[in-house]
Order: C-alpha cells, then sequence, then structure tokens
C-alpha cells in the first residue's frame, strides 16, 4: 500500500518524498514530516532511516518537526526500534508526533510508545489523520 503524497510537488517545489520497500517518507519546507508504514515487522534498520529522515527535516527547516505516522500496517516494533525511537538524539528533532493507528495491533503499539515516552517530544494516537493534523498544528514551537 503506497499513501498519497500529503503535498503537491507542484505547489511546493520544498516537498521531499521517498519510497522505500517498508515506508514512503515525506517532508515539506516547514519541516512536517509524514511517514506511512507499509511493512508488518518494523526493525532497527528502518527506524534508523525514518530517524535520519526526520532529523534531516529539523536540520533544514530550522525548527523541530511535526510527525504524523501512519502505522495501521505495522504488526509488530523491535525493542531496538522502540529504544532508538525514544532515545534522546531522536526525540529532540521533534515537537510532537500523530500516530495514526486502527484499533488491532498498531493500537498496541502506539500506547507502548506512549508508555515509554519521558522525552519533550508529545506523541498522541489518532483515527482520523484529519484530527491528527490539527492537533499538530496546535503545538506551539516553544
Amino acid at each position: 500500500m503506497v499513501a498519497p503524497p500529503f503535498g503537491d510537488p507542484m505547489t511546493d517545489p520544498d516537498l521531499i518524498r521517498i519510497e522505500t520497500d517498508f515506508a514512503v517518507l515525506e517532508r515539506d519546507s516547514t519541516g512536517f514530516v509524514h511517514v506511512t508504514a507499509h511493512v508488518i515487522d518494523h526493525s532497527i534498520e528502518q527506524a534508523q532511516v525514518i530517524g535520519e529522515f526526520i532529523h534531516v527535516a529539523y536540520v533544514e527547516s530550522g525548527r523541530r518537526t511535526r510527525v504524523l505516522a501512519d502505522v495501521r500496517a505495522a504488526r509488530s516494533l523491535s525493542r531496538d526500534a522502540r529504544i532508538y525511537y525514544q532515545s534522546a538524539e531522536r526525540v529532540v528533532d521533534s515537537i510532537g508526533c500523530a500516530l495514526l493507528i486502527d484499533s488491532g495491533v498498531s493500537r498496541v503499539i502506539g500506547n507502548f510508545l506512549i508508555g515509554l515516552n519521558k522525552g519533550p517530544m508529545t506523541i498522541r494516537l489518532f483515527t482520523s489523520e484529519q484530527d491528527a493534523r490539527a492537533w499538530l498544528d496546535s503545538l506551539s514551537d516553544d
């Protein structure tokens, strides 16, 4: 499953879109990042690629990123990937992460990540992409 782009390259020439075998990664010039996972099992190597993509968005935009991660296709997240996502060097790049979930295993994964979150990045679960985007837009850069 490949997600449609969250932006239009014709109207936002700074939109970056990368398709990998495990996810579609998109970011715009404001530092908004959209990740659509389409693998069942999420590994540390995949987490590191996503983390680097988010870090580059942070560096290039000059502001902490807002991440919308569609994890509805995910069915497992390796222990190393969970630790990586909550590491200090990862959470400092983002002001907030909205996890787009369904009522299945992705909810369990999302709740587990929220339970681990002790850093400066807020994580919330959503079943509606519109609600997730509205929440991310409401976050203050302070």
